[in-house]
């Protein structure tokens, strides 16, 4: 409903700018946007993928991010994945793509034509995946957009699963409905205090909750561009993350700490001086820990091209959240505190004076006050009571944007997601 809004009003406006390296930008406007949409949903209607599964298989571009919209638009549940560059080498991603499929069963799957020929070349590799019926954007025709069907949904349709990262287990498919999207986007709106002339830039991954929702979906919401880029592009040279938002004069870009350390050993002194950070008025980080150094050092050595402290944005979330929990106010510099590093580890937060310098201080940085809606506590996870001022337990949260929980776990589900004091 919303993209539909835009391509109303907006029709010829730019919705989306894919940056690639050695070639010409790809543009799409929010009347394409819709259009196509609206084509990929009809051909999704038509083999009767509405209410089921469907696996993305693309690599990050607008082809990407059609097909994730073309999902929604036929009532079916999108499955965002990772489509490995090479399936003889990327073994780590080719595993992570079978368990992704062997847990969804999806309907079918949706490419293009070219990266289809590759799968199927990887043949006896991808057993788990010979019942899914493969689908292609060539097969959307552009008259088709016209046949579109609105499908019957509400805030408690599922609209797609997000797949925890399985670092340390499997990959799960958290639930995510589109009333969560909605709520959660309405919170990032909020907290980072969005309008119609903010300019994303992202190189986040789009099969991530912070690349898709926080990247992609974000400035279809608020009816802003997205200057999104490919991860490989930023990973092999971080100073194009930096140089975009100088060209498009970006307001709201963020990444993981590692992203902005990787800035620090990578940027060269003359690629700096090329420079302009000025429109950087929130430079949102989280996803891992946060440190205390990398946000010091950074406004150091950027301060000379417009980076000022106040532009970073500490905050927290996770997938079972949809995304955001809470994040730092817009421009309020972080909070750093210092720490008893000793009583961190017996579970006690006990501040100490930030001038003590040794290896029992460690500096801690807050991740700002609580999306409006939800609830926090702190909880001792083996008495399951709240802790006490000062304690150190884990995290509970409540609120619209907490999704439905795993796909086909629903021991998980009642062990994470009805947790009660």
């Amino acid at each position: 409903d919303i993209l539909q809004e835009r391509a109303h009003w907006q029709k010829q406006r730019v919705a989306c700018v894919f940056l690639q390296e050695g070639a010409s930008d790809e543009r799409i406007c929010y009347g394409e946007l819709d259009r196509r949409a609206r084509s990929i949903a009809t051909l999704l209607q038509q083999k009767g993928a509405t209410g089921k599964g469907v696996l993305l298989l693309f690599a990050p571009g607008i082809n990407y991010i059609l097909a994730f919209l073309g999902c929604l638009y036929a009532g079916c549940v999108a499955i965002p994945s990772y489509l490995p560059r090479s399936f003889r080498q990327d073994k780590v991603m080719l595993r992570r793509l079978l368990s992704i499929a062997a847990s969804a069963r999806p309907f079918a799957a949706l490419s293009t034509a070219s990266s289809l020929t590759a799968i199927r070349e990887a043949g006896s590799q991808l057993t788990e995946m010979h019942a899914i019926q493969f689908l292609t954007l060539e097969d959307a025709d552009d008259t088709l957009a016209e046949q579109w069907s609105r499908p019957v949904i509400d805030e408690t349709t599922l609209a797609f699963l997000q797949y925890t990262s399985g670092s340390t287990a499997q990959p799960k498919g958290v639930m995510v409905t589109h009333g969560n999207i909605l709520h959660n986007s309405q919170h990032i709106h909020e907290c980072f205090e969005t309008e119609p002339e903010t300019r994303g830039v992202s190189w986040l991954p789009p099969y991530h909750d912070m690349g898709l929702i926080g990247s992609i979906l974000q400035p279809f919401y608020i009816g802003c561009p997205a200057i999104l880029m490919s991860p490989v592009s930023f990973l092999q040279r971080p100073y194009r993350w930096l140089q975009a938002i100088t060209k498009y004069k970006g307001t709201i870009s963020g990444a993981p700490n590692f992203a902005y350390e990787l800035c620090l050993r990578k940027i060269t002194p003359e690629q700096r001086a090329t420079l302009d950070l000025r429109s950087w008025k929130v430079a949102y980080t989280g996803a891992e820990p946060i440190r205390a150094q990398m946000l010091q050092r950074f406004t150091h050595e950027f301060a000379a091209c417009g980076f000022q402290p106040e532009y970073f944005l500490p905050c927290y979330g996770l997938a079972e959240a949809t995304l955001i929990v809470s994040g730092q106010r817009v421009s309020a510099r972080p909070t750093i505190r210092t720490f008893d590093a000793i009583a961190l580890q017996k579970n006690y937060a006990c501040q100490i004076e930030a001038s003590v310098c040794s290896d029992a201080a460690i500096e801690l940085v807050g991740c700002g006050p609580v999306a409006r809606g939800q609830e926090v506590v702190i909880v001792d996870p083996d008495t399951w009571q709240g802790c006490k001022a000062g304690q150190v337990g884990e995290i509970w949260v409540s609120g619209p944007n907490i999704t439905q929980g795993y796909w086909q776990e629903p021991q998980e589900t009642e062990k994470t997601f009805n947790a009660y004091l």
